[in-house]
């Protein structure tokens, strides 16, 4: 999803699957994450760079909250 071509998404902290449904607003939740979690992994750029700014793909368990900067970057890849 590109943020220009899309309504306006509020830039501001999300949890991942808050994020997810965002994402793919026709999809369930169940869905909408399985889609942004396969989308983070397949696009090595992106995960990088969520890396880089403290996301953990392997953290099990706890609550993912993605900061501004880290929703910036799933919309623009």
């Amino acid at each position: 999803m590109n943020l220009e071509n899309e309504e306006k998404i509020k830039i501001k902290a999300y949890s991942f699957t808050e994020l997810a449904v965002i994402y793919s607003q026709d999809r369930s939740k169940k869905n909408a994450t399985t889609i942004l979690n396969k989308w983070i992994k397949i696009n090595k750029k992106l995960r990088t760079e969520l890396k880089k700014l403290g996301y953990d793909p392997c953290k099990k368990g706890r609550k993912t909250i993605f900061t501004p900067k880290m929703v910036e970057l799933v919309f623009k890849n």
